[in-house]
């Protein structure tokens, strides 16, 4: 899911942002940075939660957080990853 990320994020020119709790390679683009948060349960999800605007799109496969994005004021603007893969 992350690749395409970066290949929308550099076509259209849209800033972009990978959270993670790990040091992560990330394509060398001035749109797109990383945010390296502490190994902490759940703290990559916090700061999202936390750190995001109305504006913002929240691009996960994860269920609890888009829950928890959902449920903010206003709600962000969320795309679930496709956790199921096509056959091959």
């Amino acid at each position: 899911m992350k690749d395409e990320s970066y290949k929308v994020a550099i076509c259209y020119k849209m800033s972009t942002m990978v959270i993670n709790n790990s040091s992560i390679r990330v394509p060398r683009d001035l749109l797109i940075s990383r945010k390296v948060v502490s190994d902490a349960f759940d703290a990559a999800d916090d700061w999202i939660v936390e750190n995001t605007a109305a504006d913002t799109v929240v691009i996960t496969a994860d269920i609890l957080l888009a829950d928890r994005c959902l449920k903010l004021e206003p709600p962000l603007s969320l795309q679930l990853a496709n956790l199921l893969r096509a056959p091959r």
